[in-house]
């Protein structure tokens, strides 16, 4: 079949001729206008214009500190990157510059100086007192930035002039020696060797200088290293020295240098003589990376396709950095994110393997394992086995059936985190309700009117007398025979005086402890001192303790009208009332307190709580110990205790109220306001070449006819336009669902008008994909042609996933799940944007969509993710499209999602407010500021690159840190489980924000679907399990990412942790809500508690009101209140006690056995037995098996004793020179990177 299209180059390749001059930084003056001054501060340092600079300078008063260009930088930092030296030496001389400042990524003039190797600068910088070990945010330091870009003469000013720490380390514990031999800078190695680096130094990972230096090829970095007596028996962690690393990666020469070093004489300097070197060594082709462009948008020149390139690191693509976002182009990084891991797991991999033998083609590996493993002895494995502690694994696996270690630990972390999720309902309940009772334990007063009504004299049974403001029932005490008169009275005379005391102060016969309170005077006691035998005192510890025994738990109180307008003397004194009246009486002659001093401050304390005074004065401190004798009742208030409750329940109920409040307003505001500009699609017609190119990408398993053909029907029919949009569906597996005859690929394919009708079967290609052992190894046909509706003929690209042949012997073969299909199309994207490595099936597609649309993948800019069951209306895909390029910060957005099943079942009908509310309320604040925490899989969109003003972009989808986290192959601990192979969806969205916290995902209401929703109450209970698992486990990620903004006086992060707690006391709440119901109707204060959860909901209603305009959401909203308890308790109840059921249940059901896609058996995959190659190694194989063989003999020219000439490509002429006489296969010409086609 032929395909229609120009010639490819791969992505961000240059043209053949030179690349025009990168854009300085700061942008010419425009001369029609005079630059404001700030600009012409900046232009005049650019420049090197001291004297423009200074009279500038003169005639302004600008803080040189804090002017600053959009990427943070000062005026220093930028003549330094520069090199306008005059200009450096003229800002260090300004006393008020300070030379340490850093920029936005925590770089100083000194580090850019040395970065760009401006030696003039460095000198400057140091010479005035620069700090010489300022590192950036990964604490790189000058030195190490420039041992990194090779700029020996700086490294020598740093360490000679500036006295650099030549053994500093970055946050990788890498040092200035260890990049440079990475980096094949031999002088730089030079140059800090002989200033006393640290030749064997190891990083995090165990690599030694020597170690990457041979991985990376570096033969002469390797040989100075040796020559400096770098160890070569220090093995990384899997055991492999320098040596073994250099043989993996397939440098032989220098393993054998290694090993050989200084063995023998009459060898070479390179450790082998030199015949060896020419015949076994790879092709020495060394790509100059120091003049290299850094970014991975321009790749080096002038590359040939030879075995070295074949043999090379498959990860040295990924040792540039990616494109930044920032203007300074000339910045560069030290490694990509991960690579050292991936290279320490590929190593690993290929533990026991012998280097590639001649011919043989090196595979990249699929990273199986990005997540961090369970490890046995961390704190939360242990804490889950003292939770189950009394369930032993022998009763697990008899018992409870679970023969497997990982399903019992998976139990056993469930188990762990519901008795989370009961102490923290616990603790909300005990806030709620426990700690008031516990903290205000509030005493009820008697005023003193109402004592003698209740316990006075005329009070038939009452016996109750008042002892310093306390109810005692001392009625006993007197007529039990404690208080016996002396002989001959007895227990009778007493009556006439104790009767008629009920229910009035009889604190003379109890006198308090005066030498225990610390009080030093004691008063007349009229009492005991008036010799009638029937009275006496008691002050014996076994009379108080028998005293204290009859005490009611009641106290005489007293409001504060009786202390300020009572014929009383009456004062507070820490809550206590106490009474001056007699002791302040001028018939008084006992002031044993004092003399008139403390008897005129006594009279200053009356009518007013007196705590303040008494507790300053140290004197009266100490007079207050005393003032026990005129107690009388305590004040009637709230107390501490109940203050504190009170405060702690305000400011709960506050909080919550007011992050309500706020969500309503922001998503009021967002709805009126910012929703109207969102998606707004432009009336100016656009150029061809200005529409985006975009991916529709449809992801089914087991649909049927009609859902497949209401999906594509929906897309395609949507008005954007057809050239500039690709049907990209995936088919997870052989699947046919319960209700259909076909099955869904065969549907697909049904559904799809071939572009050559008259085309064999496509072939399964193989790749490598998500699952265990085996099955990371399966296979996908690729179907290409047009879907037509209506007037709209869209291409259309088909992968179903097929299995291996063994595997299609089974049912749902080549079934791996949702995740498994996006990535499919992520790491193809992927390997695209950064010319790296394709699988088979990555090739396939590639040359496939090329030839369908005419455009290679590397120009679509978004894909739009959509379920195989959901209907997309005609404008939406435009909204979403005109919102993404509105803003390049949008990496992500969602449109709403509508129930079309409304009143299919009761189960529906509840779910109507449920997505309503989920949008317009949560995702409306969310979006507001950015940060919308889940983008749903049935209809979101992402970026797959973010333009730059530059012309160049940044990956956002196809980012490598994106693709490999979520291709994470090994998933053991229970919460990466809930995340990759529950809510994959959410946890894309988790994995955009944490790695991109400052771009933004937001909502577009504007762009609206339709789905079903389940109806059947087991199908709904099986989705919901799904989601509620995972939105916890994505909570906690989220919460622990620092940098995602806020709004208002609300933290994101505050936000996201309340979201958390909310969703785990959904059952507690609706039990808290019951209780409150009940007390409420029982007369009891619940005032707060009740008026939130009518905030809650009434703000609900009027968001209907102001939004939707749809009184009929009102009636939505008491059907879902209706069905709280199903939301509430029921719902997330199963959800929490199946945290180990990573299953689907009864969301898709199959016809046949559904036995899963994740069990690939015992055997070990070997990621080697798939290959792998860049676009122009497949299409120099593809066209060298399209050569047709000749004999020598039949070769005019061919001459016997030529052994130089190896058999040419017929109608190529070709020389010595333009053979690969290693690979004994024809090359293009050197200087174009490969064949003409």
């Amino acid at each position: 079949m032929d395909y229609n299209y120009e010639p490819y180059q791969p992505p961000y390749s240059p043209a053949p001729s030179t690349l025009p001059p990168a854009p300085t930084r700061t942008p010419p003056p425009n001369s029609f206008a005079p630059p404001n001054p700030s600009t012409a501060i900046f232009n005049a340092v650019v420049q090197n214009n001291v004297g423009l600079l200074s009279s500038i300078l003169n005639k302004t008063s600008f803080d040189l500190n804090n002017l600053r260009n959009r990427d943070g930088k000062t005026p220093l930092m930028v003549a330094a990157s520069e090199n306008c030296f005059d200009v450096v030496r003229f800002l260090t001389n300004i006393q008020t510059v300070k030379l340490d400042l850093q920029d936005n990524d925590g770089e100083s003039a000194l580090y850019q100086a040395a970065s760009n190797n401006s030696i003039e600068s460095v000198e400057i910088l140091i010479s005035a007192g620069a700090y010489v070990e300022s590192g950036n945010k990964e604490n790189i330091t000058p030195l190490i930035i420039a041992a990194y870009n090779g700029n020996a003469t700086v490294c020598a000013i740093l360490l000679d002039q500036g006295h650099a720490n030549v053994n500093q380390k970055d946050s990788s514990n890498k040092t200035a020696l260890t990049l440079a031999a990475y980096e094949g800078h031999s002088e730089v190695v030079k140059v800090l060797l002989a200033r006393g680096a640290n030749v064997n130094m190891t990083d995090q990972f165990g690599w030694t200088p020597m170690m990457l230096a041979a991985y990376a090829n570096r033969v002469e970095a390797c040989q100075i290293l040796l020559m400096h007596n770098a160890d070569r028996q220090v093995a990384t962690s899997n055991g492999k020295t320098a040596a073994v690393l250099a043989r993996d990666a397939g440098y032989f020469h220098i393993a054998d240098m290694i090993e050989n070093f200084g063995a023998d004489p009459l060898r070479s300097p390179y450790g082998m003589s030199q015949n060896s070197y020419n015949s076994n060594a790879p092709p020495s082709h060394q790509v100059n990376y120091d003049n290299a462009p850094r970014h991975r948008h321009v790749p080096p020149q002038n590359i040939s396709i030879t075995d070295n390139n074949l043999y090379s690191d498959p990860y040295s693509v990924r040792g540039h950095m990616m494109p930044l976002e920032r203007r300074d182009t000339r910045r560069v990084a030290l490694q990509a994110k991960n690579a050292e891991r991936r290279r320490s797991e590929y190593l690993n991999l290929n533990a026991n393997k012998v280097g590639p033998r001649a011919g043989e083609l090196r595979t990249a590996p699929h990273v199986k394992q990005d997540m961090r493993p369970r490890d046995d002895g961390s704190p939360w494995v242990i804490f889950s086995l003292i939770i189950t502690g009394c369930c032993c694994n022998p009763c697990l696996s008899s018992i409870g059936k679970m023969k497997d270690p990982n399903i019992r630990q998976a139990w056993r972390e469930k188990v762990a985190l519901c008795f989370i999720i009961l102490c923290i309902s616990g603790f909300m309940g005990f806030l709620t309700f426990g700690l008031s009772t516990l903290a205000c334990q509030k005493k009820v007063p008697l005023y003193p009117q109402d004592i003698l009504r209740l316990y006075g004299p005329q009070v038939p049974g009452q016996k109750v007398h008042i002892i310093r403001g306390k109810l005692y029932n001392t009625g006993v005490y007197f007529l039990s025979g404690s208080h016996r008169p002396i002989a001959p009275l007895s227990d009778a005379d007493l009556a006439p005086i104790i009767t008629p005391l009920f229910g009035s102060e009889i604190k003379d016969f109890f006198p308090p402890n005066y030498k225990g309170l610390g009080c030093q005077s004691v008063p007349k006691n009229t009492i005991c001192q008036q010799g009638d035998p029937r009275y006496h005192c008691h002050t014996s510890l076994a009379s108080q303790k028998q005293l204290e025994n009859l005490f009611m738990n009641l106290f005489v109180g007293f409001t504060w009208t009786n202390i300020t307008d009572g014929d009383s003397k009456l004062f507070v004194y820490n809550g206590d009332v106490y009474d001056l009246t007699q002791y302040l009486d001028p018939q008084n002659s006992d002031y044993w307190l004092g003399d008139g001093n403390t008897t005129q401050w006594l009279r200053t304390l009356v009518g007013r709580d007196a705590t303040k005074d008494i507790v300053r004065s140290p004197n009266s401190t100490q007079l207050a110990k005393c003032f026990e004798h005129f107690k009388v009742g305590q004040i009637d208030g709230t107390t501490i205790g109940c203050f504190a409750t009170n405060l702690i329940l305000i400011v709960m109920t506050v909080i919550f109220t007011g992050i309500t409040l706020i969500k309503f307003v922001s998503a009021m505001t967002f709805d009126w306001f910012l929703s109207r500009q969102l998606g707004k699609i432009s009336k100016k017609p656009k150029r061809d070449d200005a529409i985006s190119h975009i991916l529709l990408l449809v992801t089914c398993y087991s649909e049927g006819v009609e859902s497949m053909r209401t999906t594509l029907d929906s897309l395609a029919g949507t008005d954007y336009s057809d050239r500039h949009k690709l049907l990209f569906v995936i088919a997870d597996g052989d699947i046919t669902g319960s209700d259909n005859d076909k099955s869904t690929p065969q549907i697909c394919i049904d559904l799809l008008e071939t572009q050559f009708p008259d085309a064999a079967e496509p072939e399964p290609m193989s790749y490598i994909a998500i699952g265990d052992g085996m099955k990371q190894h399966n296979m996908a046909k690729v179907y290409t042609g047009y879907y037509n509706v209506g007037n709209h003929h869209v291409p259309m690209c088909l992968i179903i996933k097929c299995g291996t042949e063994e595997e299609r012997k089974g049912p749902k073969a080549g079934n791996r799940g949702k995740r498994d299909s996006q990535l499919i199309l992520m790491t193809w994207l992927s390997h695209v944007y950064f010319n790296d490595r394709l699988s088979p099936l990555e090739f396939d597609l590639f040359q496939k969509v090329r030839g369908l649309t005419g455009v290679t993948p590397d120009k679509y800019d978004m894909v739009l993710m959509v379920d195989a069951d959901t209907l997309v209306k005609p404008d939406s895909v435009s909204f979403m499209v005109a919102a993404m390029e509105r803003d390049p910060k949008v990496m992500g957005l969602c449109g709403e999602t509508k129930i079309a099943n409304k009143t299919a079942s009761w189960v529906s009908m509840i779910q109507v407010f449920e997505y309503y509310i989920s949008h317009h309320l949560g995702k409306s604040f969310e979006s507001i500021f950015g940060g919308v925490t889940c983008l749903p899989g049935c209809f979101c969109m992402y970026r797959i690159k973010a333009p730059k003003y530059d012309g160049s972009s940044v990956p956002i989808l196809c980012n490598p840190d994106i693709v490999e986290m979520y291709s994470s192959n090994t998933v053991e601990t229970l919460h990466q489980k809930n995340l990759l192979l529950l809510g994959e969806d959410r946890y894309l969205t988790t994995l955009m924000l944490r790695t991109f916290p400052k771009r933004k995902m937001i909502y577009v209401p504007k762009a609206i679907c339709k789905t079903v929703v389940p109806d059947e109450f087991n199908v709904l209970l099986s989705q919901r399990r799904r989601w509620i698992n995972s939105t916890i486990h994505n909570l906690m990620e989220l919460i622990l990412v620092p940098q995602l903004c806020g709004i208002f006086c609300c933290s994101m992060q505050f936000v996201i942790f309340l979201e958390l707690v909310g969703t785990v006391v959904l059952p507690s709440s609706l039990l808290f809500m019951i209780y409150l119901g009940i007390v409420a109707a029982q007369g009891q204060n619940v005032l707060l508690p009740l008026l939130f959860i009518a905030a809650t909901y009434f703000l609900q209603a009027f968001l209907i009101v102001f939004t939707s305009h749809k009184p009929t959401y009102i009636l939505w909203m008491m059907v879902f209140i209706f069905a709280m308890p199903v939301w509430n308790f029921l719902l997330p109840l199963y959800a929490f006690w199946h945290f180990d059921d990573f299953s689907w249940g009864a969301t898709r059901k199959i016809a046949g056995v559904d036995n899963g896609h994740g069990d690939g058996g015992g055997n070990v995959f070997d990621p080697n037995s798939i290959p792998m190659k860049r676009w122009n190694e497949w299409m120099l194989e593809n066209k060298t098996k399209e050569l047709p063989v000749y004999s020598p003999s039949s070769i005019p020219g061919y001459n016997n004793n030529d052994n130089n000439f190896g058999p040419p490509s017929p109608g190529m002429t070709m020389g010595k020179n333009e053979y690969n006489e290693y690979s004994g296969r024809p090359m293009g010409p050197r200087n174009l990177g490969g064949p003409r086609y």
